[in-house]
């Protein structure tokens, strides 16, 4: 891949994956100006979204989709049950639906379709959130005083949520989730050196007890999760910070 085929990246790499909230439901999913209801969702469905704005926030999710589902390319039809490819459901189509249309699942094969719209923002509990899992892992680590943490130690956490490997270069490797609207960008990035984290990048909130050397980027803050030599802070910089430079 090339290191500046970013934005390119950042669409593609996206899959049915995509989640990294749960939903406080059940709750109508609402869709244009006038957020008429277009589905109802269930309780505890893993979805992901957006920052909220004032009362409301956008969430998305992929769904199987077959023909009999559609009307014409790109409507999904009211009374069709929604259920992701993993097989979990998330509620039913209460009206029709305008979407983009489905695609085939590079992983599954399935045909997928992306359904999105506007909920409550309180039917999206923060806490849930990628960004509050990862802070938990660095706070105990804080607290307990422990050493690095190997990439082994996160895989429960890489497998709870939809991490897709980013760039990688000899003993650097990196992962990231993408954001919404779309998916277009990148909403949080994990950084290791040997099989160790050493950053992480990432927009949103964090709730830190302690927060380590950061730097501002074009797709959020670097922040340095452990004490790493002058050489490799330049190898990491070096690499990957002209990548995040060339982000649209």
């Amino acid at each position: 891949m090339s290191r500046y085929a970013l934005s390119l990246a950042l669409c593609l790499c996206a899959t049915s994956r995509l989640r990294a909230e749960v939903l406080a439901g059940p709750v109508d999913l609402r869709a244009g100006r006038d957020r008429k209801p277009v589905a109802h969702l269930e309780n505890g469905v893993r979805v992901d979204a957006a920052v909220a704005r004032g009362k409301w926030v956008t969430i998305g999710t992929f769904v199987v989709v077959d023909a009999g589902a559609m009307s014409g390319c790109c409507t999904l039809k009211a009374g069709q049950t929604l259920v992701g490819a993993d097989g979990q459901r998330f509620g039913v189509t209460t009206d029709d639906i305008a979407t983009e249309g489905p695609f085939t699942d590079q992983t599954t094969h399935k045909q997928m379709l992306y359904v999105s719209g506007e909920v409550p923002a309180k039917a999206v509990p923060i806490a849930t959130s990628v960004e509050y899992a990862m802070a938990k892992i660095l706070n105990d680590r804080t607290k307990k005083g422990t050493g690095p943490i190997a990439r082994a130690d996160l895989e429960t956490h890489l497998k709870a949520f939809p991490y897709e490997p980013w760039f990688d270069e000899k003993e650097m490797t990196s992962m990231y989730i993408p954001d919404l609207p779309g998916p277009s960008g990148g909403r949080f990035f994990v950084f290791f050196y040997n099989d160790r984290l050493v950053a992480v990048m990432f927009y949103r909130r964090m709730p830190l007890t302690a927060a380590g050397p950061t730097k501002p980027t074009r797709l959020g803050m670097w922040m340095y999760v452990d004490k790493v030599s002058p050489e490799v802070k330049k190898q990491m910089e070096g690499y990957y910070f002209p990548i995040i430079a060339k982000a649209n």
